[in-house]
This record gives C-alpha cells, structure tokens and sequence, in this order.
C-alpha cells in the first residue's frame, strides 16, 4: 500500500502568521504621523508648519469606556488531518492512495462589544454566525490504469454559533490611524440542526480555537473602520461517529484552520 505525506494549504500558516505580525510591529513603527484616510490639509496660510495641518476626527472616541459595532467577515477555512494507524497498517486501505482536505469560502455576520482596560489594551468579545464549508477528497488507486488515480469528493458544512474572547494590543493613534494585534479564544457552537438522513460525514457539535491576528483602525468623522486579518487554529477533534463509513477509520484527528477578513464598524 502506498502512501503520501500530504502538505494541505495551511500548514504553512505559522510562518505565514509570523511574518505578518512582524510587518504589523514594523508598520507600527514606521508609519508617519497623521498619515490616514479622512485627512484634511489645513487651507490656512502664514501659521506654523507643525501645527493645523490635518482634522483629527473622533478625538474623544477611543476614551469611551464602552464600545459597540457590527462585523462583516470573509474567511477560508480547510481540515486538518492526521492520519490512523490503521491507514498505514490495515489491508482495508489497500486501494486508498491517500485523503486530502481542501479549503472552503464561507461568511460571518456579528456585533462587537469593545471594553477599553487603557490607552493600548483593550478588552472585545464579538459573538457572530459563521457559515463555514470544508472539503474532503479521497484518492484510489486505479488497477486498470495503475499511472491514474481515481478520486471522489464530498463537502462538509455547517452554521456555528461563535463568540470570541479576544485581547487588543493597540498602538499610539498617530493622526486618523491606529494598527492594533489581537488575540484569544474562541468557542463555537453548532446551530444547524440536521435530520439524520441528510448527515454525509458526521463532524462535533462545539470547537474551541486560538485566534491571532491584527487590524488597521481609521477615524472617519461620523465612525471608525477597520479591516482585520485573523488566523483561528483549532484545538479540539471534529470528527464524528461516523460508525458506517470505514474511509473515517482512516482518519485518527481533524482539526480546523481558518484565516478571516473583518470589516469591522464602531
């Protein structure tokens, strides 16, 4: 029997997530004072230089203690999978060259709740429905044509209900801008009741995920804007029962990995 050590899409995310978060401290530290979206010149001539040069929208925003918005997000989210013994070892897999998991496009929509710890900390909590898609591929060997493989796939998706517990690290607000980093926990609870006849591959009812990430806020005059790149690796198993379906012996853990956009309003 033969088999393969598959690279899927998002093993690569913890070198990925550390040079963004480099670039993100770099950017922190380079960008010009005042540089942002909504900035105005001053158009009044014969006063200092220094001085007058740009509006500051929102100045008393960020002292409030709370604050509230909403979210929009895009994110790919892929399987993670380690394989069985079995699959290594037991003739049932004989005929099976290898099981591939491929990335998904899925929504979420929810609320922010921002709570303010100090000029650079802040505490969020964002509850919000995500509707996430996976994809499995399964690989055969194909004895009349031993150069080809044959393949069949299925998708899995599902309806969480999330609320991520995060931590904002922000920096200083330098004119009508602010980058932040973010992160902490995540459960998850599925909210998409199925009937048994429509259940293909059974997966866990609740997740629980690391998240890291980090965001750029921009202070337009009547509200704030930030776009936020997140990666969400889960810890816990989602594998299901699956007691009819010998292919699932195969697989000893799945675990998701989810890299999110945010378009976020306050």
């Amino acid at each position: 029997m033969q088999t393969t050590n598959i690279r899927n899409l998002l093993h690569l995310y913890g070198k990925q997530v550390s040079k963004c978060l480099i670039m993100a401290m770099v950017l922190i530290m380079v960008m010009p004072k005042g540089a942002a979206f909504g900035q105005k010149k001053n158009k009044n001539k014969g006063k200092s230089p220094n001085r007058h040069l740009y509006s500051y929208n929102l100045p008393n925003y960020d002292q409030k203690k709370l604050q509230y918005g909403f979210l929009i997000g895009l994110h790919s989210s892929i399987y993670k999978l380690k394989y069985s013994d079995a699959f290594t070892q037991s003739s049932m897999f004989d005929q099976v060259q290898a099981i591939n998991t491929r990335p998904g496009i899925g929504f979420a929509l929810g609320f922010i709740g921002n709570l303010r710890i100090s000029e650079f900390f802040d505490f969020r909590i964002t509850p919000k429905v995500t509707f996430n898609e996976y994809g499995l591929d399964y690989v055969y060997v194909n004895d009349a044509m031993p150069e080809h493989f044959l393949m069949t796939s299925e998708s899995v998706s599902n309806t969480m209900v999330e609320v991520p517990i995060l931590f904002r690290l922000k920096s200083l607000r330098r004119g009508n801008s602010r980058m932040y980093l973010i992160g902490g926990f995540t459960p998850a609870f599925e909210a998409s009741g199925k009937k048994d006849e429509e259940v293909v591959f059974e997966t866990k009812k609740f997740n629980l995920s690391l998240e890291i990430g980090f965001g750029l806020e921009q202070y337009f005059e009547l509200f704030k804007f930030a776009p936020e790149l997140r990666f969400s690796f889960g810890v816990l198993d989602q594998l299901g029962a699956n007691e009819d379906r010998n292919i699932t012996k195969g697989m000893e853990k799945l675990t998701t990995n989810t890299v999110s956009l945010y378009l976020q309003f306050q």
